[in-house]
């Protein structure tokens, strides 16, 4: 396996202390906790928080669909009913948002449990040239998915200080300054859970000699993984 084996970890850690650091950011925006005004870093507050939102849902969209597809590769052939019944409770969920968040939940959980120990990566150890392209598809949109949420943050960190220096305008858009702010923490969580798989699936590439590609830039790409299912 090339020098890459930490680059998921790295791209991680470093973007999800960054996000705690824009969330608590939101402490200084007048309105939602007080503090002191800070420069501007953005000259339309309004245009930066819709192209955020935009793309903060592209990103969401991606980090969903490759926890779909790893899902499929090493946990679907033998989900257990547990698993399947969980999922079939949280589809029963009104709120999207909060379906989606509660199957990625579930499915990121269950990646985790199947490929913790070096036992179960050596069950997994023989996938099918079909599951081994996903897999190496996969951990490059996994990749990309981490970069792109590393952009966010460093977008909404300019949002965020362009609406702590115009507390009119923040008090104008609060409905929107509060998806702004669900978007910075389900950013935070998406990074969270992937830097609970993100070891192990290192691990099982090696165990298949998988050697997947690593984006370099957020704005590659991302790769057709056609063995995950659409959510229903």
């Amino acid at each position: 396996f090339p020098s890459h084996d930490n680059l998921f970890l790295v791209a991680i850690t470093v973007s999800v202390f960054a996000t705690q650091g824009v969330k608590a950011e939101f402490g200084s925006v007048p309105g939602l906790g007080g503090g002191e005004k800070k420069e501007s870093k953005s000259e339309d507050p309004q245009k930066g928080m819709k192209a955020f939102l935009e793309n903060a849902k592209k990103a969401e969209k991606l980090m969903t669909n490759t926890v779909d597809a790893l899902f499929e590769v090493v946990v679907s052939s033998k989900a257990s009913a547990k698993i399947e019944s969980e999922i079939k409770a949280a589809n029963s969920i009104k709120d999207p948002k909060e379906r989606s968040a509660k199957i990625n939940e579930i499915k990121t959980m269950a990646i985790k449990e199947a490929t913790a120990s070096e036992e179960q990566r050596a069950e997994l150890s023989n996938l099918d040239s079909k599951k081994k392209e996903a897999l190496k598809n996969a951990l490059f949109n996994l990749g990309l998915a981490v970069l792109k949420d590393k952009d966010l943050v460093e977008s909404g960190n300019d949002v965020v200080s362009s609406f702590t220096s115009n507390p009119m305008e923040a008090a104008k858009n609060a409905s929107q300054v509060g998806e702004l702010k669900d978007a910075i923490s389900a950013i935070g969580s998406q990074l969270e859970k992937a830097s609970e798989i993100t070891p192990n699936l290192v691990e099982l590439a090696k165990a298949n000699k998988v050697e997947p590609s690593m984006p370099k830039s957020s704005n590659e790409t991302a790769k057709n993984v056609s063995i995950s299912k659409k959510r229903g």
